[in-house]
């Protein structure tokens, strides 16, 4: 049974998530707005703390059409985004547009925008199924060679469970916007491929001496559109 105490009953309608400007950028397949979420390893929390506006970044799961956030339990923005009003936002850098005028300058990106109230996970298997779901983004397979988390850990963690039934997805991709005027001959205009990538690995001293593979998650950069 999942919990719904502490809800703000006064939030009946999040804000619209219609794009008001660029609108050929909206993105209305569901899977596309998956992948997004699967990829993005930070994703940031905002909400209201003290009557004045506050964003935190913080690591997040998607599990079929929700996402858990992760956090301590003292951190104040997770307890104030509980059963309130909240937005969450993802965004993946793909490269840099590089324009024959300012004006035109931009950014090839992947972004999501979520709107909804954020409820506190409280039943223990929930909790326990999206924790180790958030381990798999480490290393497929991970959760099961390392301890369960006891109860001590499980109950300083602050879990919040937020639906994508509000979202906005809007990406932006190819070269840059075309002008009828004369490029510049001294400037670079096109675009240049951004991704992340995992430039390496430390063992610590528990496993520098074994013969563990390093997690394939660290050898090799996050997929991108280009």
């Amino acid at each position: 049974m999942r919990d719904t105490t502490d809800v703000d009953q006064r939030v009946t309608h999040p804000p619209s998530t219609q794009l008001k400007r660029h609108f050929e950028r909206a993105v209305f397949d569901s899977d596309a707005t998956a992948a997004i979420l699967d990829e993005a390893l930070i994703g940031h929390l905002s909400t209201i703390v003290a009557d004045f506006p506050t964003i935190i970044p913080t690591t997040f799961v998607r599990i079929a059409n929700n996402i858990y956030l992760h956090g301590a339990k003292k951190n104040r923005a997770f307890t104030q985004a509980r059963g309130k009003p909240a937005c969450f936002e993802v965004a993946i850098l793909d490269g840099l547009v590089y324009a024959s005028i300012a004006f035109n300058h931009s950014m090839n990106y992947r972004s999501v925008v979520v709107y909804g109230v954020p409820i506190e996970v409280v039943e223990l298997a929930e909790k326990v199924t999206a924790m180790d779901a958030l381990i798999e983004r480490f290393e497929e397979g991970r959760s099961s060679k390392l301890r369960p988390s006891n109860a001590t850990e499980l109950d300083s963690t602050t879990l919040l469970r937020l639906p994508l039934d509000h979202s906005s997805t809007k990406m932006r991709k190819g070269p840059p916007a075309m002008t009828e005027e004369v490029p510049p001959r001294d400037a670079f205009i096109g675009t240049v491929s951004a991704r992340l990538q995992f430039m390496g690995n430390t063992p610590s001293d528990l496993s520098a001496k074994s013969s563990v593979a390093v997690p394939t998650k660290l050898t090799g950069p996050v997929r991108s559109l280009e």
